[in-house]
C-alpha cells in the first residue's frame, strides 16, 4: 500500500435550512491518485483517538451508502442524518488517503468527540436485529426500531415526544443514541409513530445512512436505555 498522504481542511453547512453538509477534498489527492472523473464512494464511520472519522471508500462495498465525489469542485456530501448525529457544524478535518491496486480510501478525522457512555451504566431493553425494509419497487430502504408498550413505557416519553440522533462512543466503539429533543437543538427533529396494532407501542424510523455507516445491517444489536434515551450498539462477535 502507498504511504498515506495528509492534509487539513474545513467542512461547513452550505445550506443550513436543508442541513446540507459537504466537504472539499484536498487538491493533492486528485493529483497524487490521478483522479480524472467523478466517483461514487462508499461511506462508513469509525473512531480514532476518541474522534469521529468519516471514511470514503472506492470501489464501494455494497453494504454502505454512497455519495458522489465531484470532479468539478472536489466536494462530496455527508448524509444529513450523519452530519446531524455528529453535530457537524463547521469543524476542521484532518484528511488522509491511501491507495492500493484494489482500493482507494479517503479518511476525514473530525474534531468532534462523541459523548462517551459505559455499557455497565445502561439498562438493557432487548436484543434486536437491524433488518432493512424495502418498498415494493425495491428502490427505497429504511430501518425501524419497534418498541412494545412495556418497552416504550420504560422511557417515560410522551406520545408527542420528538427526538434527535447522536453518534456516541460506547467502550471505544460507535453506537447510536436516540434522545428527546431540546429547544436549542440545531438538528432535524424526528417524530415516532405507533405500529398501528397497539395504542401505546412505538415504531422509530432510523435513516439507512446511519445504520449502514455503523455497519449494523442484519447484525445483532443491543437496545438499551439510560434515563429517557435509547442507546443502540452492535454486539461484538
Amino acid at each position: 500500500m502507498n504511504k498515506p498522504i495528509t492534509a487539513t481542511k474545513n467542512y461547513t453547512i452550505h445550506n443550513p435550512k436543508k442541513q446540507s453538509y459537504r466537504m472539499t477534498l484536498p487538491n493533492k489527492f486528485f493529483k497524487e491518485y490521478n483522479i480524472e472523473k467523478s466517483l461514487e464512494l462508499g461511506l462508513n464511520l469509525t473512531l480514532e483517538n476518541e474522534n469521529a472519522v468519516i471514511n470514503y471508500i472506492h470501489p464501494n462495498p455494497d453494504k454502505y451508502v454512497t455519495r458522489k465525489l465531484l470532479l468539478s469542485n472536489h466536494t462530496i456530501r455527508i448524509p444529513s442524518s450523519i452530519g446531524d448525529s455528529l453535530s457537524a457544524f463547521n469543524h476542521s478535518v484532518n484528511w488522509s488517503a491511501t491507495k492500493n491496486k484494489n482500493k482507494m480510501k479517503f479518511k476525514a478525522q473530525t474534531t468532534h468527540k462523541p459523548d462517551t457512555m459505559q455499557e455497565s451504566n445502561l439498562s438493557k431493553i432487548k436484543n434486536y436485529r437491524m433488518k432493512p425494509t424495502v418498498n415494493k419497487s425495491g428502490t427505497q430502504e429504511h430501518f425501524d426500531l419497534y418498541l412494545t408498550e412495556t418497552e416504550f413505557k420504560a422511557l417515560n416519553w410522551s406520545k408527542n415526544e420528538q427526538f434527535v440522533f447522536n453518534i456516541i462512543n460506547i467502550n471505544n466503539k460507535l453506537g447510536l443514541q436516540i434522545t428527546p429533543v431540546e429547544n436549542t437543538s440545531k438538528k432535524l427533529i424526528r417524530n415516532f409513530n405507533s405500529s398501528g396494532f397497539k395504542q401505546n407501542d412505538a415504531r422509530i424510523y432510523i435513516p439507512k445512512a446511519i445504520v449502514r455507516s455503523l455497519d449494523m445491517v442484519n447484525k445483532k444489536c443491543t437496545v438499551n436505555h439510560k434515563n429517557n434515551s435509547i442507546v443502540i450498539y452492535k454486539d461484538l462477535i
